[in-house]
C-alpha cells in the first residue's frame, strides 16, 4: 500500500498537469479550422475517466509485482546472487 500510494500521487500529478495543457492546445488548434466545435463538459468527463483508468492500470501492475516479490522465496534469490 505504501509503494502504491507514491505511484498514484505521481500519476495524478502528471495527469493534472497534462490535461489542462492538452485542453488549451486542442482548443487553440481547433480554432484554426473553418468549422469549429466546442470542447464541452463531456470531453472533460472523458479526460477524468482516463485518469481513473490510468490509476487502475498502474495499481494492478504495482500490486502484481508486489505479490510476485512477496511470494518468492528469499533463499532462492540469495542463491542466485
Amino acid at each position: 500500500m505504501m509503494l502504491g500510494k507514491d505511484y498514484v500521487k505521481l500519476i495524478l500529478l502528471s495527469n493534472l498537469l497534462a490535461f489542462p495543457l492538452a485542453y488549451f492546445i486542442a482548443r487553440q488548434w481547433l480554432q484554426n479550422f473553418p468549422y469549429t466545435i466546442n470542447l464541452n463538459t463531456l470531453i472533460i468527463a472523458v479526460l477524468f475517466g482516463s485518469i481513473l483508468i490510468s490509476v487502475a492500470v498502474s495499481l494492478i501492475a504495482i500490486s502484481s509485482q508486489t505479490m510476485k516479490a512477496a511470494i518468492q522465496n528469499p533463499v532462492e534469490s540469495l542463491n542466485r546472487e
